[in-house]
């Protein structure tokens, strides 16, 4: 009488093992279909494809505080009143190398960064900096073309210690995340 649970138990967990090894078997196959990201780091002020025919250059990156933003741009964006805002703006280069006209949407661009934070382009900013804003640049055949993306952060994300050492964190652009994450440092 005393082996018959034995039995059973062992039984059980033979069962659950099999079960166990089954569920996986399709992650195992997906993770070799589609294998993990590859992260491409690009150093700001070098040049590298962001589509067939489009590259990208970050030139500069200037960042601007709640005080600066309200005093620059008090018309063009709203903040919460208790909340800590800062903006990086980010001047870029776009070049045809074709010859002929490219499109490229800035909406595409995100700004990522190794904390675990991103964030699109601020149209809200982008607008009020730019002469003729347009969410798609249209490049000419062989036209390089200079952009200053806006990209408004908030403090809600973060922690104290992270907020007030922010600027200091690895940032980048990213416009594709698969196969290959092209990160453009900021």
């Amino acid at each position: 009488m005393n082996g018959r649970p034995k039995k059973i138990r062992i039984r059980l967990v033979l069962v659950c093992i099999v079960v166990i090894i089954l569920a996986m078997i399709p992650v195992i196959k997906m993770n070799q279909q589609y294998p993990e990201v590859k992260k491409v780091m690009i150093e700001k002020g070098r040049k590298n494809k962001l589509k067939k025919g489009v590259c990208l250059t970050v030139q500069e990156t200037k960042w601007m505080n709640r005080t600066e933003l309200e005093k620059q741009y008090t018309n063009t964006i709203e903040m919460i009143e208790n909340r800590d805002y800062k903006a990086v703006f980010v001047k870029v280069i776009l070049e045809n190398e074709t010859d002929k006209e490219q499109k490229y949407p800035i909406y595409n661009l995100y700004l990522e960064s190794d904390i675990h934070y991103y964030n699109g382009v601020d149209m809200d900013l982008y607008t009020a900096i730019e002469e003729n804003p347009t969410a798609e640049i249209v490049l000419k055949p062989k036209q390089k073309r200079t952009v200053i993306l806006p990209y408004s952060i908030s403090d809600v994300y973060f922690e104290k210690g992270e907020w007030n050492t922010l600027e200091r964190n690895i940032f980048y652009l990213v416009a594709k995340r698969y196969p290959d994450k092209n990160c453009w440092e900021i």
